[in-house]
């Protein structure tokens, strides 16, 4: 397995255990599935970084082009999972896991983005 997919497995780890601890403390009536949340999130950045680290890019704009096409297949995933999950939630529970689920959104966005630019410049 590659070093940069292991990398990125135990710093998930870590981050989901810390969300389900927050979620936990922070939101006592949070729906079960949000805990499952975080390994769809982490299963598309294990994806996103083994289909942008396993070519080499000699252009920029060849890596940007592959990377804008990840991002948008991982935000329809992503909203197709959302409205999935929002369709069939209690009414009462809906504010929490759309609050929640940008949440871990965001900090995944913001881990994969740091991954994959840690990629480009070894390349």
């Amino acid at each position: 397995m590659n070093f940069c997919i292991k990398k990125y497995i135990i710093l998930t780890s870590i981050v989901e255990l810390i969300l389900a601890i927050i979620g936990i403390f922070v939101f006592p009536q949070i729906p079960v599935i949000l805990f499952f949340t975080p390994l769809l999130f982490a299963a598309v950045g294990i994806f996103t970084i083994f289909m942008l680290n396993k070519p080499k890019y000699e252009k920029i704009i060849k890596f940007s082009s592959a990377f804008m096409l990840v991002n948008m297949i991982k935000l329809i995933t992503f909203i197709a999972f959302f409205i999935i999950v929002y369709i069939n939630l209690q009414q009462e529970k809906k504010l929490i896991f759309t609050v929640a689920f940008m949440a871990i959104y965001f900090v995944y966005a913001i881990m994969d983005t740091i991954e994959l630019l840690k990629i480009n410049k070894k390349q």
